[in-house]
C-alpha cells in the first residue's frame, strides 16, 4: 500500500464510521474519527477542510472537558491550521469557539504568551460584551498562574466595567465598612439552609458577572486586600439578589475567608465555610471543590478546629487540583501543607519528607513563590537539625507581595528566635510591624505575635527596649492571643498561656507566672506542639532560675533538651543560651 492509498484508507475508515454510527457512538468514538480524518486531510475539499475545523473542535473540547489538554491542544490546533484568512468573517461563532478553546489551552500548557495573543485576538473581535467579558475571565486565569497579579486584577476590573460595575482599585477602609455593612443588610436573617435553597440565576450577564468577581478574587488578594475583600462582598449580595449558581460556594468560601482573615468572626467564618463544602458538595463539581478545600484548610478551619485537620482539606485539594488541571492552586496549596507541617509541631524529619514533596511538585508546575517558601523552611531544618549546618541571615529579595514577606519574614522571626539572634529579631520585628497591620489576618499571624512578645518580654528583662512601646504592643498581642485562644484552644491556648506567664514574670508575681508555665506546657504537650513545648520549658528554666530555685531550673532544661530532641532539633537550640 503506497502513501496514497494509505491516505484514503483512512478517509474511508472515517467515512464509514460517520454514516453508519449512531450519534451515540459518533461522540464515544469521536477522538478515533477525527484523527483518520486528520491524516486523510490532503484529500479534502476546501469545503471539507471547513467542515473538519468544526471536527477537531469538538475533539477538543472532549479532550479538554477530560482534562486531556495536550490532546485537546493538538486538536485546537489543527483546527486553527485550517482556518482561511477571512475566518472572523466567513464563520464568527465556529471561529470564536475555536480560538477561545486554542487560547485555553495553550494557557494550560503553559505556552503563555502565545495564549494571551489568541486572547487578545478573540477581544479585539468580540461582538458583545458578554463575549469580551469570556474572555477578560481566560485572561484573568492565565494571569494568575503566572502570578501577574496586578494585570489579572485590572482584567476583572475592566471587564466588570463593561456592565457599568465600577469598583475602586484601591478602596479605603469606610469603602470597605460600608460594603459589609450593606451585606450583612442583604443576608438579614437568612440562615445556610436558606441560602443552599436560593432560585438559579437566570440573568446571564449576572452569572457572567459573579464568575468574573469570583476569579478575580484571588489574584487581588495578592494586591489590595481592601479590594479583594470589597469583591468578594459584592458578589454575596449578587447571589442574594440574582440568585444561586455553580459559584456560589466560592462566593460563601471567600466570604468564610473574609469574616476571618479581616473582621475577626470566626464563628461565623467557620459556618460559611462549611455552608460552602455542603454547596460544593452536592454540585459534584471537583474542580471547584479543590478551591472550596483550599481556602477553608488555609484561611478558615484552624480557627476553631486542630490545625492539623488543615492537611485533611489541603491534601485533598492538591489532588482535585492536579486531577483538573489547576496546576497552579497546587502549587500554592504546597507551600501552606509544608506551613502547617512545620506549625502543627511534627518531627523535622518528617517535616523535611514532606516539603521535599512538595518542592518537587511546585518546581515541575514552574510555581516559584512555593517552591522558595519551601525551599527557605528546609533550610531552617538544616539549620536546626544538622550539627556542622551554620544560619545564614542574608535572604535573596522577595516579590512586592506583602503576604509572601510575612510567610517569609515570620519564619525567619521564629528563628531569630530559636537561634537567640537578637539583632536579626530587632530587624525582623521593624520590617514586619508595618505589613502585618495592613493585611488580613494568614494562618502564620499568631506565630508573628507569639514570637515577637517573646522577644519583647526578653528584651524588657534586659532593659533595652522602652517600657511603653513594649508593653503598649504586648497588650496588643496577649489581646489577639486571648481571642485565638477562646476560640480554638487546642491551637492557641499553651501560646497565650506563656505569654502570659512572662508578664507575670516581669510584674515579678512568682506564683502567677509558675502557674502559667505549668498551664502553658500542659497544653502545648496534650496537643503535641513539641516546639512550643521546648520553648515553654526554656522560658521556665529561665524564669526557676531569675528567683533562685537552680533545682527547679535543671528540670524544665531537661525538659526542653528532651522536647527538642523529640521536634528533631538536636544541634542549635539544645545548646543556645537564652
Amino acid at each position: 500500500m503506497d502513501e496514497t492509498q494509505r491516505v484514503q484508507s483512512h478517509r474511508t475508515v472515517a467515512e464509514e464510521f460517520i454514516q453508519h454510527f449512531t450519534e451515540e457512538e459518533v461522540e464515544e468514538h469521536l477522538f478515533s474519527i477525527v484523527q483518520h480524518l486528520n491524516v486523510a486531510q490532503s484529500l479534502l475539499t476546501t469545503s471539507e477542510q471547513q467542515g473538519l475545523i468544526k471536527w477537531n473542535r469538538k475533539a477538543g473540547d472532549k479532550a479538554k472537558r477530560a482534562a486531556a489538554f495536550e490532546a485537546a491542544l493538538t486538536f485546537y490546533q489543527h483546527s486553527f491550521h485550517l482556518f482561511q484568512a477571512d475566518k472572523w468573517q466567513a464563520d464568527y461563532d465556529e471561529t470564536s469557539k475555536v480560538m477561545l478553546g486554542y487560547g485555553e489551552t495553550l494557557y494550560l500548557n503553559r505556552n503563555f504568551d502565545e495564549a494571551e495573543a489568541i486572547f487578545e485576538e478573540v477581544l479585539v473581535h468580540a461582538r458583545t460584551n458578554q463575549e469580551k467579558l469570556s474572555i477578560y475571565n481566560l485572561k484573568i486565569q492565565l494571569y494568575t498562574y503566572i502570578h501577574e497579579v496586578k494585570q489579572a486584577t485590572n482584567a476583572g476590573l475592566t471587564g466588570v466595567g463593561l456592565f457599568g460595575l465600577t469598583i475602586k482599585d484601591h478602596p479605603g477602609k469606610a469603602l470597605v465598612a460600608k460594603e459589609y455593612l450593606l451585606t450583612k443588610l442583604a443576608l438579614g436573617k437568612k440562615n445556610g439552609e436558606d441560602l443552599l435553597n436560593l432560585p438559579a440565576v437566570t440573568d446571564d450577564n449576572q452569572r457572567l458577572i459573579m464568575r468574573t468577581l469570583i476569579n478575580t478574587n484571588a489574584p487581588t488578594y495578592h494586591v489590595d486586600q481592601n479590594l479583594a475583600t470589597i469583591l468578594m462582598l459584592r458578589a454575596l449580595r449578587l447571589t442574594i439578589k440574582y440568585g444561586d449558581m455553580d459559584l456560589s460556594a466560592l462566593v460563601y468560601n471567600n466570604y468564610a475567608l473574609t469574616l476571618s482573615a479581616g473582621f475577626g468572626d470566626y464563628n461565623g467564618s467557620y459556618q460559611f465555610g462549611k455552608l460552602a463544602i455542603q454547596h460544593v458538595g452536592d454540585s459534584g463539581d471537583t474542580a471547584l471543590e479543590a478551591r472550596v478545600y483550599f481556602v477553608f484548610g488555609s484561611f478558615v478551619n484552624h480557627w476553631k478546629q486542630p490545625i492539623r485537620y488543615n492537611l485533611d482539606y489541603l491534601e485533598r485539594s492538591q489532588q482535585l487540583s492536579v486531577e483538573t488541571g489547576n496546576l497552579h492552586l497546587a502549587g500554592a496549596t504546597g507551600a501552606f501543607i509544608g506551613l502547617t507541617h512545620l506549625l502543627k509541631g511534627d518531627n523535622l524529619s518528617e517535616v523535611k519528607e514532606g516539603i521535599e514533596r512538595q518542592i518537587t511538585l511546585a518546581q515541575v508546575n514552574e510555581f516559584v513563590i512555593s517552591s522558595d517558601f519551601l525551599q527557605e523552611i528546609l533550610d531552617w531544618i538544616a539549620v536546626l537539625s544538622e550539627p556542622d549546618r551554620q544560619p545564614n541571615w542574608e535572604f535573596p529579595d522577595l516579590t512586592d507581595d506583602m503576604s509572601v514577606a510575612i510567610m517569609h519574614k515570620t519564619l525567619r522571626l521564629q528563628m531569630s528566635f530559636l537561634l537567640n539572634n537578637q539583632s536579626e529579631a530587632v530587624t525582623l520585628m521593624e520590617e514586619l510591624e508595618p505589613i502585618v497591620d495592613k493585611m488580613m489576618v494568614l494562618i502564620i499571624a499568631p506565630e508573628y505575635f507569639f514570637y515577637q512578645s517573646l522577644w519583647l518580654t526578653k528584651l524588657l528583662t534586659k532593659c533595652e527596649i522602652p517600657k511603653k512601646t513594649a508593653y503598649k504592643k504586648l497588650r496588643r498581642n496577649v489581646k489577639k492571643l486571648k481571642k485565638w485562644a477562646t476560640h480554638a484552644p487546642v491551637n492557641y491556648l499553651h501560646k497565650y498561656l506563656l505569654i502570659c506567664a512572662e508578664l507575670e514574670k516581669l510584674a515579678n508575681n512568682e506564683v502567677k507566672a509558675g502557674r502559667y508555665y505549668h498551664q502553658a506546657l500542659q497544653h502545648a504537650e496534650e496537643n503535641e506542639f513539641l516546639q512550643d513545648m521546648a520553648i515553654a520549658n526554656h522560658c521556665a528554666a529561665s524564669f526557676y532560675l531569675s528567683i533562685n530555685l537552680p533545682k527547679t531550673a535543671k528540670s524544665y532544661v531537661t525538659e526542653a533538651y528532651n522536647s527538642y530532641i523529640a521536634w528533631g532539633s538536636g544541634s542549635y537550640c539544645t545548646t543556645n543560651e537564652r
